[in-house]
């Protein structure tokens, strides 16, 4: 039998548990629970896809389900575990998928659930900025909070005299230029060159620039808090929505 040929790959990685905030999927933030936010993110996407979502969780697994989504099986007890790759999950996924569900891909676009301010048209964006670059990757960005020249380790002292270097000492943050850092929201790569090279970061790779108040990703309890309250006041403060901050 011919296998179906699609554009994307959607995959939404969402194992259950974390050490530092218990339940965070499943976890209702602005009344809705996590996970939910990329779901719906993905439902408006009017891209030939298949939407993956992968978890240990039956309550994830009924909300994916309830939603359209593919979420055939629990993920194998191997692949979810606390040291447990992205890469090791993203390969299992595609295999399943040729396999079981006769599909091969020609992109693979990863959504990770703990960023859910990102928006539907981030990953229109994302999408047609990897199709306009010819991309094999492109990755999303913001921008950093602080020049990296002005973060550094603190010995057990405490002691600073070199916490920056002396060159960059007395210089202002506005003249020391713009830098950025990956969000986590968006990761979209050609399904071989992920296959090749078991990773999103690749050569040929273009950013997508999002602003800070929709790049939160949520690692512990003072990120889910921020989250939570962009999103309940969000339609108080029109910058959120415009991406001015």
């Amino acid at each position: 039998m011919n296998k179906t040929e699609k554009k994307f790959l959607t995959i939404i990685p969402a194992r259950k548990g974390s050490r530092r905030v218990p339940n965070k999927n499943i976890r209702p933030l602005a009344g809705v629970p996590l996970i939910e936010w990329t779901f719906k993110a993905c439902a408006s996407l009017d891209i030939n896809q298949d939407v993956f979502v992968s978890t240990n969780c039956e309550k994830i697994q009924e909300s994916a389900r309830s939603f359209g989504l593919l979420c055939p099986e629990l993920r194998p007890e191997e692949l979810a575990q606390d040291l447990t790759s992205t890469a090791d999950v993203v390969h299992y996924i595609i295999r399943y998928c040729q396999k079981n569900l006769n599909c091969i891909y020609e992109n693979i676009l990863l959504l990770q659930p703990t960023s859910p301010l990102r928006s539907s048209r981030d990953i229109k964006e994302a999408i047609s900025l990897f199709t306009q670059k010819s991309a094999d990757a492109i990755q999303s960005y913001t921008p950093a909070e602080c020049p990296p020249m002005w973060i550094n380790t603190i010995e057990a002292s405490l002691q600073t005299d070199d916490f920056i270097p002396q060159n960059f000492k007395n210089i202002r943050s506005q003249d020391l230029g713009q830098f950025y850092r990956i969000n986590g929201a968006i990761y979209i790569i050609k399904a071989s060159i992920f296959l090749e090279k078991s990773s999103f970061l690749v050569p040929n790779s273009f950013a997508y620039i999002m602003p800070r108040s929709r790049s939160i990703d949520i690692d512990d309890e003072y990120d889910f808090i921020v989250a939570d309250l962009m999103a309940l006041h969000a339609k108080n403060y029109p910058q959120i929505a415009s991406g001015e901050i």
